[in-house]
């Protein structure tokens, strides 16, 4: 009965405030290992085709244009991306087309049509691709004789780099390939190259011709703000806008790079205000109000494991009284 009462509660409170979805990349080939940022093709399916027949799916500039006017549909949902994996292109944009919901994708422009991949995906591509039992993590030998246990490996190595520089990062990773006897053709070559490779600028600009599709600023490199000079925070933001729009057109929204708690600071908001975004993207859960600050949107994060039912929470305000 209580939690009835809850969930009552939560949509009225939910009557004013929107939902904003995050995802990275979409499959429908089997990964090597889980690795959460990545869902399957027919969940995904399942995630659009409830939003398209139970909410009110808009594009991010949609309700940013409304927050700034003070007002928000009932049950107002958007979809956004995270990286710019070619697979938003190739699995993922099929699906929204065909339930006919808009999304954004933000992009790492440094990475756009090239082959490299981002270092997280590096790192699983490697622990896929490795003979080697073990891999030396700290103090530690980690097996990677199963699938799970590469997966547990490939979430411990990559906690702990998220709190290192963009440098140390690259050692690092180099190091790991290293000790993994894996060269970079490797990587190109590996099994997860087709689901971790990122969108080139024809892909680019079909989504963007489609109307269904507004593309953002993640950066040039992925790089986590707090982690960089300020001046070098400052170039990831600018440059990647500039690049950006010197081939796709006026870039209006951005979102930091993992875009939790300690990742970005005020005088990130307010150089983003500065270059001339609209908005931010955080990727702390939340909902969004007509007094919300659209330079510090918050989002909920979807992954390998979030059901319909996850969702239907959300946009219920179930999260709201958690």
């Amino acid at each position: 009965m209580f939690s009835s009462i809850k969930r009552r509660l939560g949509s009225l409170a939910l009557r004013k405030k929107a939902v904003i979805l995050a995802y990275h990349g979409v499959n429908n080939k089997p990964l090597p290992f889980k690795i959460w940022t990545q869902i399957d093709v027919d969940r995904f399916d399942a995630h659009i085709k409830y939003l398209a027949s139970d909410c009110n799916c808009v594009s991010l500039s949609t309700l940013v244009d409304n927050v700034r006017k003070s007002h928000i549909e009932p049950r107002t949902v958007v979809v956004t991306f995270d990286d710019g994996f070619y697979n938003n292109f190739s699995v993922a944009f099929p699906i929204l087309k065909k339930y006919n919901v808009p999304a954004t994708i933000y992009v790492a422009a440094g990475y756009t049509g090239t082959s490299n991949m981002i270092w997280s995906e590096q790192l699983a591509t490697t622990l896929a691709v490795t003979t080697h039992p073990t891999i030396r993590f700290e103090d530690a030998e980690l097996s990677l004789s199963t699938p799970d246990l590469r997966a547990h490996a490939y979430r411990q190595i990559a906690n702990s780099l998220k709190s290192l520089s963009p440098s140390d990062i690259d050692q690092r990773i180099e190091e790991y390939m290293g000790d993994c006897q894996v060269i970079p053709n490797d990587l190109m070559y590996g099994q997860c190259y087709e689901q971790f490779r990122m969108l080139g600028w024809e892909e680019l600009e079909e989504l963007i011709s489609s109307g269904l599709i507004e593309i953002g600023a993640h950066t040039m490199k992925h790089a986590i703000l707090s982690r960089l000079s300020d001046e070098e925070a400052y170039c990831e933001m600018e440059l990647s806008k500039k690049i950006l729009e010197d081939r796709l057109g006026t870039i209006r929204h951005f979102a930091y790079p993992n875009g939790g708690h300690g990742d970005f600071s005020e005088v990130h908001r307010k150089m983003a205000m500065e270059i001339g975004y609209e908005s931010v993207s955080t990727f702390i859960s939340g909902t969004v109000s007509r007094i919300s600050d659209v330079f510090e949107l918050q989002r909920f994060g979807l992954g390998s494991d979030s059901t319909v039912e996850a969702i239907d929470y959300f946009m219920r305000g179930g999260a709201l009284l958690v």
